[in-house]
């Protein structure tokens, strides 16, 4: 008996790989991906295919293989800015960040972190702005630049459009601490 079964297209593969990475199956949900991005490449369609890279990216990343996800992620951000796509370029940026601050690159991360909240901002995505300007303020933390790393929190807490609970303390323990270290 011969198995006539026909190959997955790009997108079934990656409704596949978008229910692995859901449930928790990132290794699988990363080979998913990739073979996603494969297929995109041999159809000549890179927008797409970088976009499954960095999903793949992603998925390596929360596999714990943060050299794979950056690999995943790497030149991704070009393929978006040669369309003018900022908003993934930007998310593109943040991708290779995460992978290099988990790597322990923390300069190279800051300072794809710093291009990503830049176009965040240019564009007008406040909120992801925000969380970028988060994971800036926690490596700046983590080097002993507290004032620096207040200023972050601070800017990227000020312009977010909506804010949580935790947002909103945070938000007024920073402005205490502004306000306590203004007396000094």
């Amino acid at each position: 008996m011969t198995d006539h079964t026909t190959p997955l297209t790009p997108q079934e593969l990656t409704i596949q790989a978008q229910s692995a990475y859901e449930a928790e199956e990132f290794q699988q949900s990363a080979r998913l991906f990739g073979e996603v991005a494969a297929l995109y490449q041999q159809l000549e369609e890179d927008v797409l295919a970088a976009e499954a890279f960095n999903n793949q990216s992603v998925a390596l990343l929360k596999a714990g293989d943060a050299k794979g996800a950056l690999a995943a992620a790497e030149g991704t951000d070009q393929v978006f800015a040669a369309i003018g796509d900022q908003r993934r370029q930007a998310m593109a940026l943040g991708n290779m960040a995460a992978a290099l601050e988990d790597l322990k690159e923390r300069e190279r991360a800051m300072d794809l972190y710093r291009e990503s909240a830049a176009l965040f901002e240019k564009i007008g995505e406040t909120d992801l702005r925000a969380l970028v300007l988060q994971r800036i303020s926690a490596i700046q933390l983590q080097q002993g630049k507290r004032v620096e790393a207040l200023a972050s929190m601070q800017d990227g807490l000020a312009h977010k459009k909506s804010l949580s609970f935790t947002d909103r303390i945070l938000k007024g323990l920073l402005r205490l601490i502004g306000k306590l270290s203004n007396r000094s």
